[in-house]
């Protein structure tokens, strides 16, 4: 049989590896369709290809063993930076939290100039038992938590070339980024704040280009048990958005260069 390159990869941060019991078994329909590259953040833990296996992945697999505890932004780059060295050939990508769900791998046909496809999400964040109905047949998410379009780097797919330019774009900021995110103690979604980071940096540097928008519900985003709901939560995640929205803006109008935290 012809080998066949997928042009398809998804990437997976965890600093907790049992979160990939919830998030692995749902990828497992599209195995033969995406590579899959998971960064364990967790210096003390050590995921091995038998584990994720034993979920029942059998396509791709690449696992990254973090020798240090380090932060989602530097974990983006690095699984890039693995994509871009094993497989240049890869037209879109995205992202999935280790306690999310994917839904589907559909990406329609689109113009060039398109650089990302946002679909709906469906947050769960009380009920477990709306967890627990998340099966294959889930789908539209009319019945379960809150479904509204996921601006977000997680679930949305991303054309490679302009995923590897943005991540060119991160790397000097790292220094800063990991300043920003040692000041902030509480659990928020860095993610949504890395798909904000790829907008400033695509309008900057293509303003031709823009996200298409899909009326379909591709995402699970899993919230049960953190501290989202929180005060002080919500109160460190607005001060993350505005300090990542500062570095990025700074880091587009001085070529990249990053001021000091």
């Amino acid at each position: 049989m012809m080998f066949i390159k997928k042009r398809l990869l998804v990437g997976i941060i965890t600093n907790n590896p049992e979160m990939l019991r919830i998030s692995v078994p749902r990828l497992c329909r599209f195995c033969f369709k995406f590579i899959l590259v998971i960064h364990n953040t967790n210096p003390k833990r050590t995921i091995k290809k038998s584990f994720i296996r034993k979920l029942g992945w059998h396509g791709t697999l690449n696992i990254i063993n973090s020798d240090e505890d380090i932060d989602a932004v530097a974990s983006t780059v690095a699984i890039i930076d693995l994509a871009e060295k094993k497989y240049p050939y890869l037209k879109w990508m995205t992202f999935v939290g280790d306690g999310d769900v994917l839904l589907n791998t559909e990406i329609p046909n689109v113009s060039e100039n398109a650089f990302a496809v946002i679909q709906n999400a469906t947050t769960i964040s009380e009920n477990v038992a709306e967890f627990l109905g998340i099966n294959k047949k889930w789908i539209n998410g009319t019945n379960c938590g809150i479904t509204g379009p996921h601006l977000d780097l997680n679930g949305t797919w991303i054309r490679f070339k302009h995923l590897c330019n943005f991540r060119d774009f991160l790397r000097p900021l790292l220094p800063q980024a990991s300043k920003i995110l040692k000041k902030l103690k509480h659990r928020f979604s860095m993610s949504a704040i890395l798909w904000q980071g790829i907008n400033t940096f695509i309008h900057e540097t293509n303003p031709g280009y823009s996200a298409l928008y899909m009326n379909k519900t591709n995402y699970v985003s899993v919230r049960l048990g953190t501290d989202l709901a929180n005060a002080a939560a919500l109160t460190a995640q607005k001060t993350a958005n505005i300090q990542f929205n500062e570095l990025f803006r700074y880091g587009v109008a001085q070529n990249m260069v990053a001021p000091e935290q």
